[in-house]
């Protein structure tokens, strides 16, 4: 049982890095089902606070929508300040 809960965990985490290289690449979320098709610029910076937010089971659309209102708060050479955009 445990085995197969490790399996579905390392799957999922698989397919979570795969979506955030593709939202790297400035390509489309369609997985989700709306049919949006939103696209994500995030400066590289800001993808580990993209990942921590998805890991704490932020929704997709709001993780995205935190990280780009921090990204118009924070001078860009603050981005790579954890602290400092944190705090943000």
């Amino acid at each position: 049982m445990v085995r197969l809960v490790t399996e579905e965990v390392t799957g999922l985490r698989s397919e979570l890095k795969e979506l955030v290289t593709h939202v790297r690449k400035g390509g489309t979320n369609s997985a989700s089902g709306s049919g949006a098709g939103r696209s994500v610029s995030l400066p590289a910076e800001l993808y580990q606070h993209y990942q921590q937010l998805i890991e704490n089971q932020v929704a997709e659309e709001l993780a995205e929508d935190i990280l780009k209102a921090v990204k118009i708060q924070v001078p860009a050479g603050y981005l790579s300040n954890e602290a400092f955009v944190r705090e943000k």
